[in-house]
């Protein structure tokens, strides 16, 4: 995140395809592609920061790990929902555990 020295605003530094293909890369489902690539762009570029994205995406990305994949939502759908920001539940049934409740 920038802050300008003038006014103190705040801002995202513009996400560009590199860096989506390095989340698409780590994000555990691969579906809808061009969905996930509209939504990746939306929130970079004005809801969550790249390096805090991909902390949080590994975050989850752990948490899903041998998890039946139908429970782990398509990418636009982890996206839009600002999933990133939700609690990973750390509950000991494996089909609940790191889902996104949207």
């Amino acid at each position: 995140m920038k802050t300008c020295l003038t006014c103190g605003h705040k801002s995202f530094e513009v996400a560009d395809d590199h860096d989506f293909t390095e989340w698409w890369a780590i994000y555990p489902r691969k579906a809808a592609k061009p969905r996930a690539r509209k939504a990746f762009f939306s929130a970079t570029d004005n809801r969550v920061d790249f390096p805090l994205l991909m902390e949080k995406t590994k975050d989850f990305a752990f948490s899903v790990v041998g998890k039946n994949k139908q429970y782990i939502p398509h990418p636009a759908t982890w996206l839009n929902g600002d999933c990133w920001d939700d609690e990973l539940l750390e509950d000991d049934d494996p089909d609940l555990k790191g889902i996104c409740a949207i």
